[in-house]
Order: structure tokens, then sequence, then C-alpha cells
């Protein structure tokens, strides 16, 4: 899903940037006070690193396990602990 996303250079910007993106609307059409605006970006930035640690959580979860030895020796280590 990730490459279909990203395989167009303006979808992949919108996708990075949407909190900024996001945050310039907000302050343009909806509010002029300072706490509604703090608050607002605090949400877009907790927004945007929850979407990056997903997207670093199905990278991760998409590697090789590794050789047999490998998750040999990573099971006894999850026994071991």
């Amino acid at each position: 899903m990730w490459e279909q996303l990203t395989s167009n250079p303006l979808k992949k910007g919108l996708l990075l940037f949407f909190p900024v993106i996001f945050t310039l609307a907000f302050c343009l059409f909806f509010t002029n006070e300072f706490g509604n605006l703090v608050s607002f970006i605090t949400l877009m930035i907790s927004l945007w690193f929850i979407m990056i640690a997903v997207w670093m959580l199905v990278w991760i979860l998409k590697k090789d396990c590794g050789t047999e030895k490998m998750i040999e020796i990573a099971d006894t280590i999850k026994e071991g602990s």
C-alpha cells in the first residue's frame, strides 16, 4: 500500500507534510485563538508520528527473519529471557 501511495511524488509530499497543510488551513479558515491553534498543532503532529510508527512497524514486519541458524539463536534468547 505504501508503494502505491508514494509512487506519485505529489501524493508522497502530501502524506509527509499533511500536518503542516492542515494546520495552515485550520489557521486560515477556523480560528485565530492561540489555545486552539496549539491544540490543533499538537494533534496533527501526534497523528503524523503515529503514521510514521505504523509505517515503520509494517516495514520491519515485512523484513526477512533470517537464516535457520539466526532464528534458532533468537528463539534461544527469547526462551532465556
